[in-house]
C-alpha cells in the first residue's frame, strides 16, 4: 500500500511514472 501512495503522489506531481518507481 506503502508503494501505491508514493506512486500516486509521484504521478500527481508529474515527476516520475510507476515505471520509473518501480
Amino acid at each position: 500500500m506503502r508503494d501505491r501512495v508514493s506512486y500516486n503522489i509521484q504521478v500527481d506531481d508529474g515527476i516520475a511514472p510507476p515505471e520509473e518507481l518501480r
